[in-house]
């Protein structure tokens, strides 16, 4: 007997907060999976936020390659071509690379002041 192919899983009511807080970050800036984490009210969860990202349903409308390590660095493995994916939509969006680093003063998101995004509704 062959087994039917496994339905995607629902994602939880997390993953769907750190997919509408990623949704804002603008063009031309990116963010880092703690500070996403700490705009959706889950501190010290950035893995969580690493995590909802690789679990995008196909075709989604998320700009995950605009989120990136606390370094400035892409953390993305390079074996699957999914790290230089990343650094072209970021370099095309006008996101500077300096030794394979973005400095985050500048093109981070939010802008100081911002301590907590809502989700639209």
């Amino acid at each position: 007997m062959i087994n039917p192919p496994k339905q995607a899983a629902r994602p939880t009511r997390k993953y769907l907060l750190i997919w509408e807080t990623v949704r804002q970050i603008p063009k031309g800036r990116v963010s880092t999976y703690g500070k996403i984490a700490e705009l959706c009210g889950l501190i010290g969860q950035a893995r969580l936020v690493g995590y909802a990202l690789h679990n995008l349903p196909r075709g989604s409308n998320v700009p995950w390659h605009r989120v990136i390590n606390a370094q400035g660095k892409i953390s993305l493995s390079d074996l699957d071509g999914l790290a230089d994916l990343q650094k072209k939509l970021l370099r095309k969006e006008g996101v500077v690379f300096i030794k394979e680093t973005v400095h985050l003063w500048k093109y981070g998101w939010p802008v100081k002041g911002k301590s907590r995004i809502l989700p639209r509704s």
